[in-house]
């Protein structure tokens, strides 16, 4: 939260979470939450992330008209090469996709990968064939 805040110009320990429990994150705290680098792996951080998503999408869905508002305050910060009218007609059809069952799918797949130190780095050594196999499964199957 302190990086956060000092990037977002704030006081030192504004936001900060003061009870415990299952809690509501503003904004501000969940980017803090997903980018916690300092505790658990890599995997750890993404799973994270995952959650923040899922709980955005969850939101969303018990509300779909704020679908509108979400792609107003995202969107200014998206570059892409689609044009407004594809963005737009993307925006329109996503409330239909909200119906849909949700799958995650982690790449590096379980299995296909292990811890290996090149140059003194810590990094994944990964079966790149094994993931494209997992992951056309995991589509096509």
């Amino acid at each position: 939260m302190n990086e956060t805040n000092e990037l977002l110009g704030k006081e030192f320990g504004d936001g900060y979470l003061t009870s415990p429990g299952v809690q509501t994150l503003n904004g501000k705290q969940a980017l803090s939450y997903a980018r916690i680098r300092y505790i658990g792996t890599d995997f750890g951080r993404t799973e994270r992330q995952r959650k923040i998503l899922n709980a955005v999408v969850d939101k969303v869905k018990s509300n779909p008209s704020s679908v509108s508002k979400l792609a107003g305050s995202v969107l200014p910060s998206v570059t892409t090469n689609m044009k407004d009218s594809e963005l737009t007609l993307l925006v329109m059809k996503s409330v239909l996709y909200l119906g849909y069952d949700m799958e995650q799918f982690c790449i590096p797949a379980d299995g296909t990968w292990e811890n290996a130190s090149i140059s003194g780095m810590s990094v994944l050594k990964v079966d790149f064939e094994a993931n494209q196999q997992a992951f056309k499964e995991s589509v096509y199957d």
